[in-house]
């Protein structure tokens, strides 16, 4: 540790003047006490706010293209979309469960006709979360959802800058972050097929790569809390994307295990763990999901127009292809685009031209990119017709519907790639450097321009959507009402009358208290009666009769819960509880937070990690 030295004859000097005031003794021992202080903890602290700063010029400018990008975001207007009308009455419905206090809502009491769904038991609730917080806030769910858009858009910006930065510098770092934003599939979700779910993991995938790799080479927990932090996001917010992303995750791992032999054990071993607490900390939403998903109608995902041999991309397509609003169909005319960018693929091509002198130049930037394009390579082949071999035995792939999804992984890799040409011009180069930048920030903006607009606006207003108008209207929020209970053998076609009906007997029935997960009544039973409560069973709903535990059945057409009841006055009370799956989901979510938290305490020699 350095300090300031002392000299004798200074600490003499201060010391004859001890027997002065009592201001002067303060005065002393403050100068001392400065001149003892270390100075090099204030030097690095220094030299890292200054090499912070050097990148707000950079951010700044990553800022604005977000907002040209997303500048149709700050419409108070819905956007027109494939999917424009699912996401506000998920939002309104989640926002009505938060308002209860319900935290992690699993049921949607309104949807089905009111008869319910446990619709976000399977659907995760990062980007409901995020537009209820707007909502909160006194924004209007409309203009919720956009800005909602719009934070993801900003976030992944910045992700991809992060990641890109560890390996090209600043310049490059802004080029990848431009490529992404302006990626035509990242806008395909936001523009055409405003699918909110699919888009938020954009914001992710570059956090988690950057998490994962740093930690691997580093094994310091900071990097461990952003990558398992960034995955856990994944997985909260789109199942698919989430899919599709953990294998390449794992794939990125042994692929550097391989490229560096000395220290394949260690690096296995890391990515393990980061990518184990990453699923540990979202085990309370993925593992119920998961383990209940054959209880809902989620074979109805994979019929009718969302076959997935309907819907592989030409190689032609993955090059060039016409931007448009419409649909994907069977053959090679879609009516959406599958492109992934000219520019990008300029810089694909140049950066296959110059990978040997890319590894020249720097091997951690040499391996990844040459790691992004075999994933763009594989990405591309599922997305094409000749891994229908593939997707045929794999029954879980089919239930990603489309295999252009696989484009997500397409779009960071071409948009990382986009940041190795400053790469090569690092040096004394600066000029020739911002230059490169201004040309390629000019072509991605001209690419893009005609695309970061959605084709119109609809006139949607919070009040189309309330919770009664869900119920009333049977607004459905998916297509073929796949998150129905498998109890449900017809759909409903209007709502209930009531929510508690008399089927048999003779009873006087008065509600008492009724809430989206819980409803109580008293029922007075003048004779034996039969009592159905309009509600879908799903396990979790619990009965009580007189405060004791009580059966129920549901073998009826609607698959909703019926009950009898003796003579006489009974109270009622019915209850959607946690199931164990779900309590133990959630304790191994709070044991990776805790193993978070204390991991640092762990021995150093059993982790191979370090603070």
């Amino acid at each position: 540790m350095e300090h300031l030295e002392l000299s004798n004859a200074t600490v003499m000097r201060y010391q004859k003047r001890i027997s002065g005031s009592l201001l002067d003794r303060i005065d002393i021992h403050i100068r001392v006490s400065i001149m003892r202080i270390p100075q090099a903890p204030l030097t690095r602290l220094s030299a890292q706010i200054e090499r912070r700063a050097a990148h707000l010029p950079f951010l700044v400018i990553v800022f604005i293209i977000t907002l040209l990008v997303g500048l149709p975001l700050f419409q108070p207007a819905q956007m027109q979309g494939h999917d424009t009308f699912a996401y506000l009455p998920r939002i309104q419905e989640f926002y009505e469960q938060l308002e209860q206090g319900i935290l992690f809502p699993h049921w949607a009491p309104d949807f089905s006709a009111g008869y319910g769904q446990p619709f976000f038991l399977f659907n995760p609730p990062v980007v409901y979360s995020i537009a209820s917080a707007f909502h909160f806030f006194g924004f209007s769910f409309v203009v919720s959802e956009n800005l909602t858009f719009f934070l993801l858009l900003l976030l992944s910006g910045l992700g991809m800058y992060v990641l890109a930065n560890e390996f090209f510098g600043k310049h490059g770092a802004v080029a990848a972050a431009a490529a992404y934003l302006c990626g035509p599939y990242l806008l395909v979700n936001v523009y055409v097929r405003h699918a909110l779910m699919d888009f938020a993991a954009f914001t992710f995938l570059p956090m988690a790569w950057w998490g994962v790799y740093k930690f691997c080479q580093m094994g310091r927990h900071k990097y461990l809390f952003a990558g398992m932090l960034a995955m856990a996001g994944l997985m909260l917010s789109a199942n698919t994307i989430a899919l599709i992303a953990f294998p390449a995750l794992a794939l990125f791992v042994i692929f550097l295990a391989w490229a560096q032999p000395g220290q394949r054990i260690t690096i296995l071993i890391r990515g393990g763990w980061c990518m184990g607490l990453g699923l540990g900390l979202a085990a309370f939403f993925w593992i119920p999901a998961l383990l209940q998903r054959n209880l809902v109608q989620t074979d109805r995902l994979i019929t009718g127009k969302f076959f997935y041999q309907d819907h592989f991309v030409y190689l032609i397509q993955l090059i060039y292809s016409k931007w448009g609003y419409g649909n994907s169909n069977l053959g090679a005319v879609d009516g959406m685009s599958f492109g992934l960018g000219v520019m990008q693929w300029l810089c694909v091509a140049a950066a296959l031209w110059q990978r040997k002198r890319l590894a020249s130049l720097s091997s951690a930037a040499g391996l990844v990119v040459s790691f992004f394009l075999i994933l763009l390579g594989l990405s591309a082949f599922f997305t094409s017709a000749e891994s229908t071999f593939l997707w045929n035995r794999l029954r879980l792939l089919q239930y990603f519907q489309f295999p252009w999804r696989f484009l997500s992984l397409a779009t960071i890799s071409t948009a990382f790639i986009c940041g190795f040409p400053f790469l090569l011009l690092k040096g004394h180069r600066l000029k020739l450097a911002n230059l490169l930048l201004i040309v390629l920030l000019a072509a991605l903006g001209a690419q893009s321009y005609t695309h970061t607009q959605p084709s119109g606006y609809k006139t949607t207003r919070d009040a189309d959507f309330t919770p009664q108008k869900i119920r009333s209207d049977n607004i459905s929020v998916n297509s073929f009402n796949e998150f129905e209970t498998i109890w449900m053998k017809e759909p409903p076609r209007q709502p209930a009358a009531d929510r508690v009906s008399l089927v048999t007997g003779n009873a006087q029935l008065s509600q008492s208290v009724s809430g989206p997960t819980r409803l109580t009544f008293l029922a007075e039973v003048v004779e034996s009666a039969k009592i159905r409560v309009n509600t879908a069973y799903f396990p979790g709903w619990v009965l009580k009769i007189d405060q004791e535990p009580a059966n129920f059945s549901y073998d009826n057409p609607l698959g909703v819960m019926e009950f009898a009841l003796a003579n006489g006055t009974h109270a009622i009370s019915l209850q959607f509880e946690d199931t164990p799956v779900i309590q133990v989901s959630s304790l191994v979510s709070i044991l990776a937070l805790l193993f978070l938290i204390f991991f640092p305490r762990l021995p150093h020699k059993f982790t191979g990690f370090s603070r």
